[in-house]
C-alpha cells in the first residue's frame, strides 16, 4: 500500500468516526421526547427546496433527465412518509403541546438511507460513463430525493400533529361547561 492509499484510508476512517459520533449524539437526542412546533414544520423543507432549485439552475436536467429527477423525488417522498410514520407524536398532558419522539426503527431507517445514498452515489459516479448519465444528473436526483424526503416528512407530521391538536381541542371543548 503506497502513501496515497494510506492517506485515503485514513481520511475514510476519520470521516467514518466523525459520522458515528455525530450519529450517536443525534440518536440519543432523537430518542428523547421534545416539543414539535407545527407552525415551523415547513421551514427546513422550504429552505432545502429553494437551495435545490438554485443548485439545479446551474446545470438543469434536460429531456429525459427530468424523469430521473421526478422519480427520485417520488422515492424520497415515500421514504419521508415512512420516516415520519416512525416518529411518535403525543400531547403533553399539562401544556397540551405536541411532543415528538423518535424510535429505534427511525434510527435504523435513517442510517440505512445514509448508507444507501453513500453506496449509490459512489457506484453511479464510477459507472456514469457506462450508464450514459452525468454526474450533474446524479447530484440533481439525490437533491430531489432529499427534497421529497423533507417535504413528505413535513406534510405527514404536520397533518398528524394538526389532527392530534384538533382532537384535543374538540375533546376539551366538549368537557367545558
Amino acid at each position: 500500500m503506497d502513501h496515497k492509499q494510506q492517506a485515503q484510508l485514513i481520511s475514510y476512517a476519520v470521516a467514518g468516526l466523525i459520522f458515528i459520533v455525530v450519529f450517536a449524539l443525534r440518536a440519543r437526542r432523537m430518542m428523547q421526547s421534545r416539543p414539535f412546533n407545527v407552525q415551523n414544520v415547513w421551514i427546513l423543507p422550504a429552505i432545502f427546496i429553494a437551495l435545490t432549485a438554485l443548485s439545479m439552475m446551474k446545470q438543469p436536467p434536460v429531456g429525459r433527465e427530468w424523469l430521473w429527477v421526478i422519480g427520485a423525488f417520488v422515492i424520497g417522498s415515500g421514504l419521508g412518509w415512512f420516516r415520519a410514520k416512525t416518529i411518535r407524536l403525543t400531547l403533553h398532558p399539562e401544556t397540551r403541546a405536541v411532543m415528538a419522539q423518535g424510535s429505534p426503527i427511525a434510527m435504523v431507517f435513517l442510517l440505512a438511507i445514509f448508507a444507501l445514498r453513500f453506496a449509490l452515489r459512489g457506484v453511479l459516479a464510477a459507472e456514469s460513463g457506462v450508464l450514459g448519465i452525468s454526474v450533474a444528473l446524479i447530484d440533481n436526483a439525490f437533491l430531489a430525493m432529499a427534497c421529497g424526503l423533507f417535504a413528505a416528512r413535513a406534510v405527514e407530521m404536520g397533518v398528524r400533529a394538526t389532527r392530534l391538536l384538533s382532537r384535543s381541542s374538540a375533546g376539551s371543548a366538549a368537557v367545558q361547561p
